[in-house]
């Protein structure tokens, strides 16, 4: 009956050990803020399809997040040219 009762006690420190153990530490890393983005989008998309594109491209690359303020599109001239062949974006 003691070796019950010993054995027992020792598995019930056993465990609170092992549950002391465990648990989220967290990272000691410190992330960096996202780089500043223009909430207006520059005037020189108006001059040209390339500009726009990179412009663009540039805007996914560094402003694509859940945090990013919003991009005031309203006033907004897009150039055009009916001549140039698609890009990707």
């Amino acid at each position: 009956m003691k070796l019950k009762a010993s054995l027992l006690l020792s598995a019930i420190l056993a465990s609170a050990v092992l549950a002391g153990c465990g648990g989220g530490g967290g990272s000691d890393t410190i992330s960096s803020p996202p780089a500043a983005v223009a909430t207006v989008p520059p005037p020189t998309i108006a001059n040209s399809v390339g500009s726009l594109i990179a412009y663009m491209q540039n805007l996914i690359a560094t402003a694509t997040n859940d945090t990013s303020e919003p991009i005031d599109i309203n006033n907004l001239q897009l150039a055009t040219d009916d001549m140039a062949e698609p890009s990707a974006i």
